[in-house]
């Protein structure tokens, strides 16, 4: 599928970003903290249609592009969304959620999100209180989870919700009045109360791919500009080299190396980007990053 066809069905009103930076700032407007990286070569582009009204903040974005992101709510908030892909894959946390499942996000967790092709989002945040006094009066066995979760349910019923979201953030200048608003956000507990049987648990396997998976994550962002040998991240990480290769790569999507360039290559460019040329070079910023082989590194910059 063509990326054009792919955020088709975004409003005529919306933003175009041209780098990681400017997605994420525009996000924090929307309750949503993202930092990412970019996994697929060539020029990045996303398309972001949003809008916030009493408190609810809705957004719709489509990316060109492989990314690995990490998604995390605003204080107090909790974010629920549902997650795009033209693949018919995507990860959050090492499961599949494209397309079909609906990702709960609350405040003070996170999601670390890999997207290998074209992908997006449909989403929205709103207060943790809000949250909980619908839930009382829709859903009384409901309550904001504990940890971030994956519901599954009704699909069709999902996707009407999705339309929903894509429909609001398009209304004219002024924004969706508050009752579409209200309506949809109790469409959304509605379907995860009558869901409850969906939520996915996670068993020891699940649970012991995480860990070995973000401590693995972890090490490589605390030590990317030095040499990373496979041994030393089996020690950080209690594994095997097989063990801590397999729960990496169905966690993130990507194999050990990529994600190491990919840290790498993210941090470069925003150092870059801040730079004084007078007092800093391309070489000393390329070398300070881990970077040895300069042609390779201008090769994989570009």
């Amino acid at each position: 599928m063509e990326y054009r066809d792919f955020a088709s069905d975004l409003p005529p009103r919306h933003s175009v970003f041209y780098s990681l930076e400017e997605c994420e700032e525009a996000l924090e407007t929307a309750g949503v903290h993202r930092s990412t990286r970019q996994l697929g070569k060539g020029a990045f582009r996303s398309d972001m249609a949003s809008d916030r009204v009493d408190g609810v903040a809705l957004y719709s974005d489509r990316n060109n592009r492989a990314l690995s992101m990490y998604l995390e709510p605003r204080a107090g908030r909790v974010g629920l969304l549902v997650c795009r892909s033209a693949g018919e894959k995507l990860l959050a946390d090492g499961e599949d959620v494209a397309n079909d499942r609906l990702l709960v996000i609350p405040d003070g967790h996170g999601s670390d999100i890999v997207t290998p092709d074209l992908g997006g989002s449909d989403g929205i945040t709103l207060p943790r209180e809000r949250f909980v006094d619908i839930s009382k009066a829709l859903c009384p066995a409901l309550s904001v989870p504990e940890d971030t979760c994956i519901v599954d349910g009704d699909t069709d019923g999902l996707h009407a919700l999705r339309r929903t979201i894509v429909n609001l953030v398009a209304q004219p200048a002024g924004g969706p009045n508050a009752e579409a608003t209200t309506h949809l956000v109790e469409g959304l507990i509605a379907w995860m109360g009558n869901s409850v049987s969906g939520f996915r648990p996670e068993g020891p396997d699940p649970r012991q791919r995480q860990r070995v998976a973000k401590l693995a994550r972890d090490y490589l962002e605390a030590n990317f500009r030095e040499t990373v040998r496979m041994q030393d991240l089996c020690n950080a990480t209690g594994v095997s080299v097989r063990t801590l290769q397999r729960c990496f790569r169905n966690y993130f999507g990507v194999t050990i190396t990529e994600f190491l360039k990919a840290v790498r290559l993210d941090a470069a460019h925003r150092m870059l980007v801040m730079a004084n040329p007078a007092e800093e070079s391309v070489t000393s910023i390329a070398l300070r990053h881990g970077f040895t082989h300069l042609g390779r590194f201008s090769l994989d910059f570009r």
